[in-house]
């Protein structure tokens, strides 16, 4: 007789292998090069658009992050995005991030210089807004439902009343690491999977 725990097991099991899928490329940074982007000239490799001062560096969690810093401009934010393709429409999918400030020009803030947005960087397009003043790494993450078998996923900072932060400018600019993007498995699923699986492999026995 096969015991409850087992079972569960099986299920933990095929929810990491499931959940482990990322639809990110280069979410570590890692095998990009060090550098940033100008005004008008973004900066593309590996799945990745950098743009408005955005790039790369080091002072990741660990190695590489994205440096999402415009030197404080009242003109346009840093902003790095990536086109994720292959998406089921009316699946959920989670974001994933590492994120830190990188350096806070403005003091106090006001709560809102960082934001994560689906497709524009509108308000009807955001998805998460928040900040960070202590120079520590957290991981934050949120969903969405895919209406559309691609979404572009943009990352911005130092985000101020004209691209709906805060009221006045928020001069915080941020380091971005470890960003993922994956399917949320529906529980009926799983448990479909695990005893397929275990079937499978009473059946070998």
């Amino acid at each position: 007789m096969v015991s409850r725990s087992f079972v569960l097991a099986a299920i933990g099991v095929l929810f990491a292998s499931v959940s482990a899928q990322n639809l990110v490329l280069n979410g570590d940074f890692e095998a990009l090069s060090i550098g940033n982007s100008v005004p008008g000239t973004p900066k593309v490799e590996g799945g990745w658009i950098f743009e408005n001062y955005c790039g790369v560096e080091t002072n990741g969690n660990p190695g590489k992050s994205s440096r999402l810093e415009s030197n404080g401009s009242t003109s346009f934010d840093p902003t790095a995005s990536q086109t994720v393709s292959g998406l089921q429409i009316g699946e959920t999918y989670t974001i994933a991030w590492d994120w830190k400030p990188r350096v806070n020009y403005s003091g106090s803030g006001t709560g809102r210089s960082f934001g994560v947005f689906l497709d524009d960087q509108t308000y009807a397009g955001a998805l998460f807004f928040g900040e960070r003043l202590v120079a520590t790494y957290v991981r934050s993450s949120v969903s969405f439902t895919a209406t559309s078998t691609s979404h572009t996923v943009i990352f911005a900072g130092e985000l101020d009343n004209r691209t709906n932060g805060g009221a006045g400018n928020t001069d915080v600019s941020y380091n971005l690491d470890n960003v993922e993007l994956s399917a949320v498995p529906e529980p009926t699923s799983l448990i479909g999977l695990a005893w397929g699986a275990l079937a499978l492999r009473f059946r070998k026995k």
